[in-house]
């Protein structure tokens, strides 16, 4: 099973995703914020990252670019978001393979993300 890590700001958002997870077999860590996961995680310790956009301090898109900055990331990067622009969800997909899963999604569209 794949090694997920989930980054958003909403708690109870994050606590269901990983609940939900958990529940089907998957290990699942999570954090508050992408500050926090920079200071306390190794992005390569991990199969998939789910990361929530809409952040303070720094988006899920911002994310990622300090991410590739610091390491080639072979995680699979999976932008969760109610609110992205085409312009820039279009631009990370194709330089670096950013999966958009659109906010709200279903569980069944979560797993077959996290599982594909």
């Amino acid at each position: 099973m794949p090694r997920i890590v989930i980054i958003d700001d909403d708690s109870s958002v994050r606590n269901s995703i990983q609940l939900a997870l958990s529940a089907h077999g998957h290990s699942a860590v999570s954090f508050p914020n992408a500050k926090q996961f920079i200071a306390t995680a190794d992005a390569s310790d991990f199969d998939c990252l789910l990361v929530d956009n809409d952040m303070p301090q720094m988006t899920g898109l911002e994310l990622h670019e300090w991410l590739h900055e610091q390491t080639v990331l072979k995680a699979k990067f999976v932008l969760m978001s109610g609110r992205i622009s085409e312009e820039d969800l279009t631009q990370k997909q194709e330089s670096f393979g950013v999966t958009l899963l659109s906010k709200p999604f279903t569980l069944a569209k979560l797993l077959q993300i996290v599982n594909s």
